[in-house]
């Protein structure tokens, strides 16, 4: 085997390992930011019904209704994600039950008519 056969497959297995991190750091990075939206949304949430609940005790009723209203648009965003996480019906697994199996098994071994 030549020198330059080795350095080929060296540097190819380079590539491959530089790849394989890119993709692995990628992947990380996407987790990292999904959990960061949930936080980030319920903190905001949080915040605008603390600061109306401050704003309406301190007598400035308009700035607690603008705050009342953004913490509804922020719960609205944060209902809208969690919904948008959650498994359809249609991605759910289902297993069928023993009376279906029974009747599959039954039309199966039942001559034809």
């Amino acid at each position: 085997m030549s020198g330059a056969n080795r350095q080929a497959r060296r540097f190819r297995r380079t590539r491959i390992r530089a790849r394989n991190n890119r993709e692995k750091r990628k992947e990380f990075a996407h987790t990292l930011i999904r959990g960061a939206e949930w936080i980030v949304l319920f903190f905001g949430l949080i915040v605008t019904l603390v600061a109306a609940l401050v704003l309406f005790l301190l007598g400035e009723y308009v700035y607690a209704g603008l705050f009342l209203l953004l913490g509804g648009f922020v719960g609205a965003a944060l209902l809208k994600w969690q919904s948008a996480r959650a498994p359809t019906r249609a991605q759910q697994v289902h297993t069928p039950n023993q009376g279906t199996l029974k009747k599959q098994a039954y039309s199966k071994n039942r001559p034809a008519a």
